[in-house]
């Protein structure tokens, strides 16, 4: 035979290895995927049972059960807000006036 056709022959049979080897790496890359997918999905899943327990869990009737029974919180009133100018600054020492209750009035 001529050398051509044994580069010829060489080559082809190079192709089929490649060929071959890509078709299992191939064949990882889809199994990975698949299971990356199902993953994902019970990640998913979680997540949505999660926000379901979110959900139930932060109800605003149930929190304002749970503050009566552990903590006994009530809302600010209007009259212990104050204005921003009155907290002082760290580590200033300023005669700074009395903080003075303002009313707060809405529009009807």
């Amino acid at each position: 035979m001529r050398h051509n056709t044994w580069i010829g022959v060489l080559v082809i049979l190079v192709a089929i290895l490649g060929l071959t080897r890509v078709k299992y790496v191939v064949g990882d890359v889809r199994r990975d995927v698949r299971q990356m997918e199902q993953q994902l999905a019970e990640e998913q899943a979680k997540m949505h049972v999660l926000q379901a327990e979110w959900a139930h869990l932060t109800r605003p009737e149930r929190l304002e059960t749970l503050n009566a029974q552990h903590l006994a919180l009530v809302p600010v009133s209007a009259t212990r807000m104050q204005e921003v100018y009155t907290i002082p600054v760290r580590g200033e020492v300023s005669a700074a006036k009395p903080p003075v209750a303002t009313e707060v009035r809405y529009a009807r």
